[in-house]
């Protein structure tokens, strides 16, 4: 009797664990990951030591929980289990990494990823996208700017946007209406949000236009009759990843948006573009950087008719369903920056966890200001450019308000000398394009970088191994008997050391090439955006006729003019080894 009623329990407890268990998996692969924690928190505790439970524990917290460190913790023990071998436990450590702004440390898994996983899952998860958002986001947080946070707000992701004001806007948001989408948008259940002006006969937004392989962002013109003519494809800020939430400053000269593509450090980053009257196209986008840009998503990017204050949204430190809705003095890219010496990073460990934690602080992006946005729109902001200058600013944001020069020295290069050759609307052509070939050579340095890194980390281990390997055998050699058999192995052991030492020296070179590469990109990525304000500036002076704003060309001048001597050498660029020819790393499973 004890003994059936003791197998019946068993057999009781087998069903209710099995049941258990495929509900967690179902909820898991209906993306239910808050009811799906729950079950596989369960099942963890009674199987502390099973893999598959802390991994999907770990996916399920990663995009429930707001707090991004906890995952790590399920990852790692995933993999101290032998018998999980689920390639995607890489990738979710390198996101994981990623969303912590550990881009160093979430490389390697996405790398490891792509030896592990069969194409098709790679073309599922797109490691390689994750790889080039992690380089993007090591030089987008290191120069970061202080933000003015005003309110901050946790809302539904359904109708978040309806927190926005369509009053300071000059327009309305709404969802996007039926007659905007294609069967593609009906197919894909497409509920993109719309911006709606009062002025402007002109409507952008975003579509899976025809074909359905990515969102782009499209325009629209409303003709006499009301009625909205075809969309347009629009060019010049569409990428082959996907664009969303345009939104066109009333103006009409200022569009933000964001993209998975260009720059981004991660999901959707929020760019910004200007309208080129002399081509009658949109400029290269502009990130917004660090930290109004994060490796989640942040989108909405709303200014007011001032373009001084803004509203965005973003799924950072949010609840898994909601996004968190800011109000921020909107920088525009012209406040003062603090530039992290990235060189430093990488070697001071303790200097990296300090950095890492403020990063992580501003990430927040926490109120710190009990007045409200109007009040605070015309303090004043002094910016230190040398020792003998200071550049005096009566609003951060407002591009329509000129710096103003005290002391300042003389520039290094005389504007009214080549207005007195070009006019003012050459002058800003040819800094567009200089600011595009900028953008190219920064975009193209960023995939060296890339190639160097994994090369550098490869060698590194490589060569070290070979080295302790080649001085044990001499070392064992030297340990031998006299005899010609001994003389002829300590010969081989030598000549198999000084072969290690070449190839460490090699390692040292390709290092030291990786060095130069990061430097290079960070002085680049302050000259793109030195170069944008200096274009800016120029604009204002074209249509103000204010010396004013010669004074502030002349500053942006004398920045460009510093970071001229602080360019790294062409022949200090070049390949010391064929990067194409090298094996990629493999890694540990830790």
């Amino acid at each position: 009797m004890l003994y059936t009623f003791f197998c019946s329990f068993t057999l009781r407890a087998q069903n209710d664990f099995e049941t258990t268990e495929t509900e967690a998996l179902n909820l898991f692969k209906a993306q239910d990951y808050v009811k799906s924690q729950q079950l596989y928190s369960l099942l963890l505790s009674q199987f502390p030591k099973k893999g598959e439970y802390a991994f999907r524990l770990g996916v399920c917290m990663l995009y429930s929980e707001a707090d991004k460190k906890k995952p790590l913790n399920y990852f790692k023990r995933a993999s101290t289990d032998p018998e999980f071998k689920n390639p995607e436990l890489y990738f979710y450590l390198g996101r994981a990494y990623q969303l912590n702004y550990r881009f160093d440390e979430a490389i390697p898994y996405f790398v490891e990823f792509k030896q592990r996983a069969k194409k098709a899952l790679q073309r599922e998860f797109k490691p390689d996208d994750f790889i080039a958002a992690s380089l993007h986001g090591k030089y987008l947080i290191s120069s970061s700017a202080e933000l003015d946070v005003f309110s901050r707000k946790e809302l539904q992701l359904e109708d978040y946007f309806r927190s926005y004001s369509s009053e300071s806007m000059g327009g309305k948001l709404l969802s996007k209406p039926e007659d905007f989408k294609t069967k593609t948008d009906r197919k894909r259940r497409d509920k993109s949000v719309v911006y709606l002006p009062k002025q402007s006969t002109r409507v952008y937004f975003s579509s899976y236009g025809d074909e359905g392989l990515q969102r782009d962002i499209y325009v629209s013109e409303r003709g006499k009759d009301g009625i909205f003519g075809k969309a347009q494809l629009v060019k010049g800020i569409n990428s082959p990843q996907d664009e969303d939430f345009p939104f066109l400053h009333p103006n009409g000269k200022r569009m933000y948006f964001s993209s998975k593509g260009f720059n981004s450090m991660g999901g959707y980053d929020i760019f910004v573009s200007t309208w080129n009257e002399n081509t009658s196209t949109w400029n290269a986008p502009q990130n917004l950087e660090f930290p109004i840009n994060s490796p989640d998503d942040d989108f909405l990017f709303v200014t007011d008719s001032t373009d001084q204050v803004a509203t965005f949204s973003t799924t950072r430190m949010s609840a898994f369903g909601k996004v968190t809705v800011l109000t921020i003095n909107n920088p525009n890219a012209f406040t003062t920056k603090d530039t992290i010496a990235l060189a430093k990073l990488q070697t001071d460990a303790q200097a990296r966890e300090e950095f890492l934690a403020q990063v992580l602080t501003k990430a927040e992006l926490n109120v710190n200001h009990n007045v409200s946005a109007t009040e605070d729109s015309s303090r004043i902001n002094t910016t230190v450019l040398s020792n003998t200058e200071i550049a005096v600013n009566s609003s951060t944001t407002n591009p329509d308000k000129p710096i103003t020069i005290k002391s300042v020295k003389t520039p290094t290069t005389n504007i009214k000398n080549e207005l007195s050759t070009f006019s003012n609307s050459e002058i800003i052509l040819m800094e567009r394009q200089e600011l595009n070939e900028l953008n190219e050579n920064y975009n193209d340095l960023l995939k060296q970088i890339a190639d160097a890194q994994l090369v550098s980390d490869n060698l590194s281990r490589e060569t070290q191994e070979m080295l302790s390997l080649a001085r044990k055998e001499v070392m064992h050699a030297e340990a031998m008997e006299p005899s010609s058999n001994q003389k002829t192995q300590l010969n081989e052991a030598q000549m198999a050391l000084q072969d290690a030492q070449a190839d460490s020296l090699t390692a040292l070179r390709v290092l030291t090439h990786l060095q130069n590469l990061q430097h290079e990109a960070k002085i680049l990525n302050q000259e793109r955006a030195l170069n944008q304000r200096y274009i800016t500036f120029l604009e204002q002076a074209q249509t103000k006729k204010s010396s004013a704003w010669m004074d502030s060309v002349r500053v942006v001048e004398d920045q460009l003019a510093a970071l001229e001597n602080q360019h790294v050498k062409k022949s200090e660029l070049a390949n010391p080894i064929a990067l194409q020819s090298t094996t990629l790393p493999v890694l540990n499973n830790t």
